[in-house]
């Protein structure tokens, strides 16, 4: 399960980020960062909505209302970027209001700079359960199966070569280059793209409990970002199905710029109902779809070194997103800057249709080697290959 409190977080500190020069932002950069936090961090971001074009205070702005101003069911927050500047606002800024952000507008940062953090927030995953049993980043990313609704469960059986749980080893150290790309106001893909690396390590790793360390450093804005988060997924095996029971993460930030140093420390617990997330079946064959349900989960953030306007400690109760997954291609060998390898293909995606990735996955190891993510347009705006694998 993906830290569903460490993206404010980390969207908060941006504020300490300043852009070099005005960009007008496309919606299409918008739609792919909003779509990847509703993915990953429904609590802070649900229902999922769709965005809307508005003038406000003098300008206009791509907008998603989660509940803010409409009258619904969901985290009560509203996030938008400003198109046109104006005001006292920033071309191309992102600011938040409301929810688990408080009651006073928060700028976030520029436009890409955040679509940077979430497509590598997106690689983070809990670090070893992207690639456990076929769970696909414990499969909170979703599948193809439309229109699915009910309890969670197995849609196809699948046949012929099959893959079973993997339990990453303990002491294994990927190293992993992702690529964001960045599209035009008429949502073509252009010549700017940003890469960077991160590290990933599997602390402690048993059938039943991992615990990862994400390790990464991004330049933007001026200023150099270091983040490690650390997180321990605990999960259970019933009727041949594994489910996620519980989160344990620690996020460490430190953002440093030009003359201004800061670190962000906070700790998060995410205590899932029963009987938890249903991420993948013990064993699944090619062709294996399954379809995982919203559970109800509880999510304590404590921030140790706290945020302007944002509370020592909040606990948000919401459903996780649900999500389809796919099997396919079981057996297949890709070839990365890591090496060759035996890998099953697994496609997910949530029922809101929002966006798709893709994954490769070793079958040896569970280390995912490579990843393509595509938005709602089916625009490819991030990709990941495996450029070092070992033991620490």
């Amino acid at each position: 399960m993906k830290n569903q409190l460490v993206f404010s977080a980390l969207l908060s500190l941006l504020l300490l980020t300043q852009p070099a020069a005005a960009q007008e932002p496309t919606q299409a950069n918008f739609d792919a960062l909003m779509t990847i936090a509703e993915l990953l961090f429904p609590t802070e971001f649900n229902p999922p909505m769709m965005t809307q074009t508005v003038e406000a205070v003098g300008s206009t702005w791509f907008a998603r209302d989660y509940c803010f101003l409409v009258v619904c069911s969901g985290s009560g927050a509203a996030i938008a970027v400003n198109v046109s500047g104006g005001a006292e606002f920033t071309q191309g800024g992102v600011y938040a209001v409301g929810g688990p952000f408080g009651n006073e507008i928060l700028y976030f940062g520029t436009l890409s700079d955040l679509l940077i953090q979430a497509l590598a927030l997106q690689g983070n995953d809990d670090g070893g359960d992207g690639g456990d049993g076929g769970d696909g980043g414990d499969g909170g990313d979703g599948g193809t199966g439309e229109g699915n609704t009910g309890e969670s469960r197995i849609i196809k059986n699948g046949s012929g070569s099959c893959v079973q749980y993997v339990v990453t080893p303990a002491g294994t150290q990927a190293t992993t280059r992702i690529r964001a790309v960045e599209y035009d106001d008429n949502n073509q893909p252009t010549s700017m793209f940003t890469e960077f690396e991160q590290t990933l390590l599997w602390v402690a790793s048993t059938t039943t409990q991992t615990t990862t360390r994400t390790s990464q450093s991004i330049f933007a804005g001026g200023g150099q970002q270091n983040t490690i988060i650390e997180v321990t997924s605990t999960r259970q095996l019933l009727d041949g199905l594994w489910y996620q029971t519980r989160s344990d993460s620690t996020t460490d930030t430190t953002i440093v710029i030009p003359g201004f140093n800061q670190q962000q420390l906070s700790t998060t617990v995410i205590i899932y109902a029963d009987s938890g997330q249903f991420i993948t079946p013990n064993e699944a064959c090619n062709g294996a779809e399954w379809y995982s349900a919203p559970v109800q989960n509880t999510a304590t953030t404590t921030f140790q070194t706290p945020l302007p306007g944002v509370p020592s400690e909040q606990t948000i109760v919401s459903d996780t997103q649900d999500f389809t997954a796919v099997l396919n291609d079981v057996g297949v060998g890709v070839a990365v800057e890591a090496g060759t390898f035996s890998t099953f293909k697994l496609t997910t995606t949530t029922s809101s249709d929002e966006g798709t990735s893709v994954q490769w996955i070793d079958m040896d190891s569970g280390v995912p080697v490579k990843s393509e993510t595509y938005d709602a347009e089916d625009n490819l705006i991030a990709t990941t290959e495996l450029i070092e694998l070992g033991s620490q």
